[in-house]
């Protein structure tokens, strides 16, 4: 709807309604606020924000977007979902590395995958892999068979439907 350039430090403030298509990264965000620093080619939003991309879809309470990189650091309440592989995860933070394909968390974590639901401190998932790697106070609770595992760290091989447990470990 509206906003500001400031010449001297070559900075672009836009306010209500924003969108950002960023055709060369392939990533669009959407947010009521958006900040560009063009000298450092980095992107701030402080308000909630959404960002779309190659079958994912990342909401979070604020972005802060990479351009050179083409890395995006979701903070508050955020979660990304691949709507090509079926999984959700959400967490205070989310990484998303678009170029590797790849993200990781940090905080209280939650993934949703087809009646399994893990629980972590923090997650990797590579998207080309299609694997999942969870560490720290790990919970899953698989509700199709009935098994819940508590864990330190996990991985899920999610192509063949196996998870390989690292440290204590207990089954119900």
């Amino acid at each position: 709807d509206s906003f500001k350039y400031n010449k001297i430090q070559n900075e672009l403030y836009e306010n209500g309604n924003v969108i950002n298509d960023d055709l060369l990264n392939n990533i669009l965000i959407e947010s009521e606020d958006l900040n560009y620093l063009v000298n450092k080619n980095i992107i701030f939003t402080n308000t909630r924000s959404k960002a779309t991309g190659k079958n994912t879809i990342i909401n979070a309470d604020n972005f802060k977007f990479n351009r050179s990189t083409n890395e995006l650091n979701a903070h508050g309440n955020a979660e990304i979902e691949d709507l090509v592989k079926k999984i959700i995860v959400q967490s205070d933070r989310i990484n998303f590395f678009n170029n590797k394909k790849k993200f990781s968390t940090k905080g209280k974590s939650k993934a949703f995958d087809n009646g399994l639901r893990i629980n972590a401190d923090e997650f990797e998932y590579n998207k080309t892999l299609n694997i999942a790697n969870a560490y720290k106070n790990v919970v899953i609770n698989d509700e199709i068979q009935d098994v819940i595992i508590f864990t330190e760290n996990s991985t899920y091989f999610r192509n063949k439907e196996k998870i390989v447990t690292r440290g204590k470990t207990d089954a119900i």
